[in-house]
């Protein structure tokens, strides 16, 4: 079934807060089997509103509505989609009634304002919200459901779970849907697709792969939609078990797994330790280790050593090196993960030395340039690498690769 999403707000459109909503509805639509066609952002404003209920109902099975349900005067939701489906507003007791118990519960006063709330377009099916104070209300025009929710994050996500998809599910005969994720690291989107040139061709029809690259990762989702639940769920373990062993270098895990979580993973269950040096990407390894609950069992700490004294002081950095070979470079790199592994007496040291920019490049170094060593129990490893001219960038695509490099070290244990 298609299904277009209609976010109002004047928030969202100045940049004022993200459209979490939709990508959110994305996510949990496509679980149900639901196929989302279109997203559209409006202002807070009654014809824009007609507009593109009218436009989405002509082309869609089902609308969801978000935002636009407060009790202020901006919100002009309600009176407006009860307008639009030639009904009009009554009071609703039991909504009325619980929102009494509402504000009770939390020592206040329910407003005249707040109470408006309870004034429900009589045409429409009310769906309770146990998070908040705005109904939802599900209308409908020639057999397309137009559900409206609150725009508040939370509210809105109990009401698609517990109340919306429940009723959906029972009034439409949904297919079967089965999505799995190949995290993948290490290789450019590109080069994913080159080699797997002749695995997409094999598939069938009704099986999708779709690439999903953000910095440092691409995730590969496998997708399939039909009604022979067994048949879908065999092809598509067919050709993820392909596609693992044509990436088996690359591919670490599944499902939005991070690659520090999988290295903690690998560390906790090995019992061995690991400690960072971090110059160019300025803590961000330390942060994305230390995200992972438990990360305490196998991370020791990590220094941020920006300035070359504290390479020297804290890393044992030896400043002729330094005056020799320059800051960022493959000899202090090494110096750098070496020192950091004994003086901190880890199993694993990582290291990064870069420019990140916009300064700081010259024609032998430009900016981009980045040395990542990690030292392990037995060998180091030292890799170089151009990682573009966009500072926020460089920092990200360096700390995730440095993860890599540790995940591949990991590997061969």
């Amino acid at each position: 079934m298609k299904v277009e999403v209609i976010t109002i707000g004047d928030e969202i459109l100045i940049g004022q807060i993200v459209n979490t909503n939709a990508a959110w509805l994305g996510v949990e639509c496509s679980k149900l089997g639901l196929e989302i066609i279109q997203t559209t952002t409006i202002k807070d404003r009654k014809n824009d509103i007609i507009f593109a209920v009218e436009k989405a109902i002509n082309h869609a099975d089902i609308v969801f509505v978000t935002g636009g349900l407060g009790p202020t005067n901006d919100d002009i939701t309600k009176i407006t989609l009860t307008n639009f489906f030639g009904t009009e507003l009554v009071r609703n007791t039991e909504i009325e009634a619980n929102l009494e118990a509402w504000f009770t519960a939390r020592g206040r006063i329910l407003s005249d304002m707040n109470r408006a709330q309870a004034d429900l377009p009589k045409a429409a099916e009310i769906i309770p919200n146990t998070m908040g104070t705005a109904s939802g209300m599900w209308f409908e025009k020639n057999g397309i459901p137009v559900i409206s929710m609150p725009g508040v994050p939370y509210e809105m996500k109990s009401m698609v779970k517990n109340e919306i998809f429940p009723r959906i599910q029972q009034r439409f005969q949904l297919p079967f849907i089965f999505h799995r994720t190949l995290m993948v690291a290490g290789i450019v989107e590109s080069s994913i697709a080159q080699k797997l040139k002749n695995i997409e061709a094999e598939m069938p029809h009704f099986l999708k792969l779709a690439y999903l690259p953000k910095p440092g990762i691409v995730r590969l989702r496998l997708s399939a939609v039909g009604e022979n639940e067994v048949l879908i769920k065999k092809t598509i373990l067919e050709f993820e078990n392909k596609i693992s062993e044509e990436l088996k270098n690359y591919h670490y895990g599944f499902d939005e797994i991070t690659l520090e979580e999988t290295i903690g993973k690998i560390l906790k269950a090995k019992n061995l330790t690991v400690g960072t040096a971090e110059s160019c990407t300025g803590g961000k390894i330390t942060h994305k280790i230390t995200s992972i609950s438990g990360s305490s069992d196998y991370f020791k700490g990590g220094i941020v050593a920006y300035d070359n004294s504290w390479k020297e002081t804290l890393l044992g950095v030896d400043s002729q090196l330094i005056q020799k070979y320059g800051a960022v470079s493959e000899e202090v790199a090494n110096k750098m993960s070496l020192g950091l592994k004994q003086k901190m007496g880890v199993d694993y040291a990582i290291a990064t030395t870069g420019i990140a920019g916009p300064t700081g490049g010259s024609d032998q170094k430009p900016v981009g340039t980045v040395w990542i060593s990690i030292a392990g129990p037995n060998n180091v490893m030292v890799q170089k690498y151009s990682m573009g001219t966009d500072r926020e960038f460089i920092i990200e695509r360096s700390s995730m690769q440095a993860l890599y490099l540790m995940w591949q070290m990991l590997q061969k244990i």
